[in-house]
């Protein structure tokens, strides 16, 4: 459409470019429930169970410095993604999808801190340490996803 307008001199080459920038910015700004999102989030549900199903199918194997150190690895593996992919690839579907992981890694790692420590609570203690954890998260990454998730937390 913009290309025709150039071609009849409705808009020049200069226009036709910003307005091809507003609109790449606009589309990647679009909705939280963007079918790219939603795909993005069940895709980093996906993969947050599969991790807690290869960790409890070999738990008692495990020693508990092995299984920390598994944690921050998976932790700061997963956010330190999410960076790269939103500041030097661009893609802040997928950079979103990964802070996701992330803060669903944290819920795993206070229960496995419990777990391991034999640290007795209440599940809303766990949430609150939770929603702690992840609601700066959310506001320093203007995270949409991440912020449903504190509203849940």
């Amino acid at each position: 459409m913009l290309a025709k307008a150039r071609e009849r001199n409705i808009i020049d080459t200069v226009t036709e470019q910003q307005l091809n920038e507003l609109i790449a910015e606009e589309q990647r700004h679009s909705g939280a429930l963007s079918l790219a999102n939603v795909l993005s989030w069940i895709g980093a549900l996906t993969f947050a169970f599969g991790v807690i199903l290869l960790i409890s199918a070999n738990w008692n194997q495990l020693s508990s410095v092995t299984k920390l150190t598994a944690f921050f690895v998976l932790l700061i593996g997963t956010h330190g993604l999410g960076i790269y992919a939103r500041k030097t690839l661009k893609m802040e579907i997928i950079s979103d999808g990964l802070h996701f992981v992330g803060a669903g890694l944290f819920l795993g790692g206070i229960a496995l801190v419990s777990q391991i420590y034999q640290l007795d609570g209440e599940y809303s203690t766990i949430f609150l340490f939770w929603f702690f954890g992840i609601a700066p998260l959310a506001w320093c990454l203007r995270s949409t996803s991440i912020s449903f998730l504190s509203i849940f937390a």
